[in-house]
């Protein structure tokens, strides 16, 4: 359906997968993130892969391709640590925790990993948050994350980007000191991370080797660009990705896990069969990818709960669509160039001639023999599909083992009835994840 925006400029609004295929894929060519998308995101995330077309964006995804190799993923050290230390910071109360949100653990998590990758060094800010490292322990990037300085300001910072969004065309007259501070407080993060990449001498041929320091994404880079505002911008858009999206993924989760108790033991039973009781033992890629429940569990979450609801591109030239034409919109599409398309996965991923009459509902065994296609796209699709799908996939399936191995029971504590909604640059349950969790007895 076509919409208008701001000053009377037509938007197509579309929950058609056919047309998200062609915007997306067989017609990439046609489109663009486009300029205005630059100037709302870029308040933040400045000009890196998110915020580009053309030839830069290609070099940011060929550069960035082999760091989400199948090799990287499968090192899941950093995952295993933090695992375990967000079960051991969980308060408790006898054999059950005390009433937790586990949204801010869950973001804690993230950032801790991902800042792992970005930088071969943790913010530790599970365990600052805690109280559980020592003054002489904590650097000055590490206090930072664990007095919430930077999760406060990237919040803040997000709720910029969002109104900015909201207004459209008329971003650019969006701003307040409070917005401005926030990403400041943002980009000295990464600064400070930039700062010692650059004044280190990395050897090419010990990185190659695989000698020296633990991989991080930012030495690669540094091997490409010395450029402090590029290396900002572009590990901040990862670390954006990194830390939001598993984060609400598990989020979701386990609000779901929580509210239907027999899936919930019907995954475990699954757990404890694949991977055994003890939340020690090792666990690789392969066997993640290969226990379906737990992809038919974290599938059927981003069916009901994308990350990212609603998405866009901008055409770059006059272009049809396949179908959307004519009355009943089976004819195709004339698109005039520099005509938004607005398709919204949320709508797309509910619809009940494609899921069945039950598609609000979350149940994971819909899954069972389901394969993928233009009907399911929370993580975008084409040549832009999101490079670190299986690597939010994975850290997402690895806590959810470890914490089913450790609690056998998980109860949902929040307010009865539809959860709210909340929306930053990821769409999240706006009032937590209020649960109660006992420790198994096995």
């Amino acid at each position: 359906m076509e919409g208008v925006g701001l000053f009377g400029q037509k938007i197509i609004l579309t929950a058609e997968p056919k047309i998200v295929q062609a915007v997306l894929a067989t017609k990439f060519k046609d489109f663009e993130t486009g300029a205005r998308r630059r100037g709302q995101f870029g308040a933040l995330l400045g000009y890196s892969i998110f915020t580009s077309d053309g030839d830069f964006w290609a070099h940011s995804r060929a550069l960035f391709r082999p760091v989400f190799s199948r090799e990287s993923i499968n090192d899941l050290e950093e995952t295993e640590r933090a695992s375990r230390i967000l079960m051991d910071v969980l308060p408790m109360d006898g054999n059950c925790t005390e009433r937790v949100d586990l949204m801010p653990y869950f973001y804690r998590f993230t950032l801790d990993t991902a800042t792992a990758f970005l930088f071969g060094e943790t913010t530790d800010s599970q365990l600052a948050a805690a109280g559980r490292l020592g003054g002489a322990e904590k650097s000055g990037v590490t206090s930072m994350a664990a007095d919430q300085e930077f999760a406060d300001a990237f919040t803040v910072a997000q709720e910029w980007v969002i109104n900015r969004l909201r207004v459209q065309q008329l971003y650019w007259l969006l701003w307040s000191p409070r917005w401005a501070k926030a990403v400041a407080t943002v980009r000295n993060f990464v600064n400070q991370y930039v700062k010692i990449a650059l004044e280190q001498d990395i050897d090419p041929k010990q990185a190659e080797s695989g000698d020296g320091d633990k991989y991080n994404i930012l030495h690669e880079l540094v091997k490409d660009t010395r450029d402090p505002i590029e290396l900002r911008d572009q590990i901040l858009a990862l670390l954006a990705a990194g830390r939001d999206t598993t984060a609400v993924l598990l989020s979701w989760t386990f609000m779901h896990l929580s509210q239907n108790p027999t899936i919930f033991q019907s995954l475990r039973s699954q757990i404890l069969q694949d991977f055994g009781t003890s939340s020690t033992s090792k666990i690789t890629f392969s066997q993640l990818k290969s226990c379906r429940q737990i992809q038919w569990v974290l599938n059927e979450t981003l069916r009901v709960n994308p990350v990212v609801p609603v998405n866009n591109r901008v055409a770059v030239r006059n272009t049809v669509l396949p179908v959307g034409g004519g009355e009943d919109s089976t004819k195709p599409l004339a698109v005039r160039k520099g005509q938004m398309i607005n398709f919204v996965p949320y709508q797309i991923q509910r619809r009940k001639d494609l899921w069945g009459e039950d598609a609000d509902v979350w149940r994971p065994d819909r899954w069972d023999g389901k394969k993928i296609d233009w009907s399911f796209v929370p993580f975008s699709g084409g040549p832009r599909i999101c490079l670190g799908q299986q690597y939010a996939i994975t850290e997402a399936s690895f806590l959810v083992v470890r914490m089913l191995q450790e609690f056998d029971d998980i109860e949902w504590l929040g307010k009865p009835g539809k959860v709210k909604k909340g929306l930053g640059l990821t769409m999240f349950p706006a009032e937590g994840v209020p649960v109660r969790l006992r420790k198994a007895s096995l």
